[in-house]
């Protein structure tokens, strides 16, 4: 569903920080919350806003902080950008690119009898890609899998993969 920016507390707080809101979107636990927009000044974006909960037991604001600090500003093809981030009193939350496609698991779902070895070489080649370029800046990606691993297969070359 839709929210109504004009009349929801929580949807103005997001278009000061630049970030229209529309769709909540599916997650995976009670603690991260996953908001789909796009960047007021840029109405033709598509981003993601995750929302960690102050309540996880892990949640450590500071090393949110320093882990976000550094993925932002890099650009790779198979890397998402990080627009932006804040903490407030419900926890920290990161806006970052939503790209075009599917998620990994989902595109194995959709395409069970036909995903072969070579479709997962490609997508395997094109992770590690992306990994070694955030390694080489010193960032670590904590949440690597399959639900994080976007596949556009009408992308350019044969295929996108962003993790």
């Amino acid at each position: 569903a839709s929210v109504d920016n004009g009349a929801d507390p929580e949807a103005v707080a997001y278009l000061e920080r630049g970030v229209v809101i529309g769709a909540k979107l599916v997650h995976e636990d009670g603690y991260v919350e996953m908001i789909q927009g796009t960047l007021k000044a840029s109405p033709a974006s598509r981003v993601v806003v995750f929302n960690i909960s102050s309540d996880h037991p892990r949640y450590r604001p500071e090393a949110l902080r320093q882990e976000t600090d550094r993925a932002k500003g890099h650009k790779h093809p198979a890397v998402l950008t990080v627009h932006t981030t804040w903490e407030d009193g419900e926890g920290f939350h990161v806006v970052e690119d939503l790209p075009p496609g599917r998620v990994l698991l989902d595109e194995m779902i959709k395409l069970w009898s036909s995903f072969c070895e070579r479709d997962a070489a490609f997508v395997a080649s094109k992770v590690l890609d992306g990994v070694a370029y955030l390694h080489s800046k010193g960032v670590a990606h904590r949440e690597l899998n399959v639900g994080t691993v976007y596949v556009d297969r009408d992308a350019e070359g044969g295929g996108g993969v962003r993790p």
